[in-house]
C-alpha cells in the first residue's frame, strides 16, 4: 500500500515502493543503486525487470545525479511523523 512508497532506514538509506528502487547510503558506495521490479510492477516492454537504462548493468546503476525534495513547515506546525522511532522484529 501506500505505506511502502518511500522507506527511509537510518542503516541503509531510502528505498522507494517494496522493491522498485533502493539506494543504501554504504560509505564508499553513496552512488550506487538497485532496482527490481518485483509484483508490484510489471515486467518492461523489453523484459526486463528493473527502471535503469537498458545499457545499464543489470538490476545495478551507478546515480550520475540525483534530485530529492523536503518538506519545510512553519515554525510550530505539526511535522508527520516527527519522532517516529525505529524498531526491529525479532
Amino acid at each position: 500500500g501506500a505505506g511502502l512508497a518511500t522507506i527511509d532506514e537510518p542503516e541503509t538509506g531510502p528505498r522507494f515502493g517494496a522493491d522498485g528502487l533502493s539506494i543504501e547510503m554504504n560509505p564508499g558506495a553513496e552512488r550506487m543503486a538497485r532496482s527490481k521490479l518485483g509484483p508490484y510492477y510489471e515486467v518492461m516492454p523489453d523484459g526486463r525487470r528493473d527502471v535503469f537504462a537498458p545499457g545499464d548493468q543489470a538490476m545495478n546503476a551507478e546515480l550520475v545525479w540525483m534530485r530529492t525534495y523536503a518538506g519545510c513547515w512553519p515554525e510550530g506546525e505539526r511535522i508527520p511523523f516527527n519522532g517516529a522511532i525505529p524498531f526491529a522484529i525479532e
